[in-house]
Order: structure tokens, then sequence, then C-alpha cells
């Protein structure tokens, strides 16, 4: 008795469809084609959010301190 795979296409009963997160084990299921491409389960997705939201900060203090008249010009106490 072999398992049978995880479709990847659309079942002809609706537009959901059962995936595999390629990050972690989970299995989700989803309706769009997007989280197709991505193959992120939610909490995966949630996780790489605030990883990016991280990284864009990280790389906005270091664009303000390489820029002292930037930092100099939005401080309140002068």
């Amino acid at each position: 008795m072999s398992k049978t795979p995880l479709s990847s296409t659309p079942n002809r009963r609706g537009s959901s469809v059962t995936v595999r997160c390629s990050y972690c084990i989970n299995t989700y299921t989803t309706s769009s084609a997007t989280t197709l491409s991505e193959a992120r389960c939610p909490s995966c997705r949630r996780h790489h959010q605030y990883l990016n939201a991280m990284r864009r900060i990280r790389h906005w203090w270091r664009y303000r301190a390489a820029n002292p008249a930037l930092a100099s010009r939005h401080t309140s106490d002068k």
C-alpha cells in the first residue's frame, strides 16, 4: 500500500489544495496560486516577514549611522 503524493494541482471539487511546506514538515491547505509558488505554511510566512522587517530596520540604522547629517536633522534636542 503506497502513500498517495500530495497534489500540487487544484482538485475538481473546490479551489483549495493541500501543499507541503518547503521550509518545515507541515502540510497546509491553500486556495491562492501565490502560496503554491512559495510553498510556505502560514507560520513560516509570518517568520520570514519578521526576518525581512528586522533586516530592513538594521539596514536603516546602518544607513543613518553612515550619514551623520541625517541623524542630526531628525533629533529633537538641538
